[in-house]
């Protein structure tokens, strides 16, 4: 193996034979930790429709999504609620409206957890079209 994958190489112990080294690996993630594997995208809609904003993360351990708006343009960041014109704000893919003009330019992410651990995703623009 080479050496660039392990953070120490221990000299081989007196008392063990035909073991030049012991690699230890680093870092050791947690077990459950959820890796985004596709990023949301920027949605452009009408008046009156609905954007969706889309999440994939996996994990060998249960997922809970929580999703989160910027209204200055990514300065601040506040976890959406569900309720109109928010919905699934707590799954993989967030439902917006139906969308008005004033409504352009949030901004959308989601944060990723599982097993103690999160990750949170790439930021997503809403541009409403008259």
């Amino acid at each position: 193996m080479p050496r660039s994958a392990f953070s120490q190489i221990a000299p081989r112990s007196p008392r063990v034979v035909g073991i030049d080294y012991i690699a230890v690996p680093s870092p050791i993630p947690a077990i459950g930790c959820p890796v985004i594997t596709a990023q949301p995208v920027d949605a452009s809609v009408s008046v009156g429709q609905t954007a969706v904003f889309t999440v994939v993360a996996t994990s060998i351990a249960p997922i809970s999504y929580q999703w989160e708006i910027s209204m200055d343009g990514g300065q601040t960041w506040n976890d959406i609620t569900p309720g109109a014109p928010y919905f699934d704000s707590k799954t993989a893919s967030l439902s917006v409206g139906p969308a008005t003009s004033y409504m352009t330019g949030l901004q959308f992410r989601a944060t990723v957890t599982a097993d103690g651990c999160s990750d949170r995703s790439d930021e997503s623009i809403l541009t409403v079209e008259s």
